[in-house]
C-alpha cells in the first residue's frame, strides 16, 4: 500500500497501543520497527516521506494488532 496522506500522530499513537512489534517494510527490503526506540529517535515522519514513493507493507507480531492497523487504514 502507498501511504499518501496519513496522520502520523494518530498512527504513532495506534502503534504505541499495540502489544507486539509493528514492522514497516518497503518494497526494497528496508525495515523499521514502528514501535521501537530507533523509530522514536528518527521519527516515523522520515520513514513515511520515503513511503510516499513506494509500497510499504505493515506486519504485526500479534494478530489483534494487525486487525487494529487494518481498521485504521480502512477508516481513512
Amino acid at each position: 500500500m502507498k501511504l499518501q496522506s496519513i496522520n502520523i500522530d494518530d498512527f504513532s499513537k495506534l502503534v504505541k497501543a499495540c502489544a507486539g512489534r509493528v514492522l514497516l517494510k518497503t518494497a526494497d527490503g528496508d525495515r523499521l520497527i514502528a514501535n521501537g526506540i530507533l523509530s522514536a529517535a528518527i521519527g516515523l515522519a522520515s520513514f513515511f516521506m520515503v513511503a510516499q514513493s513506494q509500497d510499504v507493507f505493515i506486519e504485526c507480531e500479534r494478530p489483534e494488532d494487525q486487525q487494529l492497523i487494518e481498521q485504521f487504514f480502512a477508516a481513512r
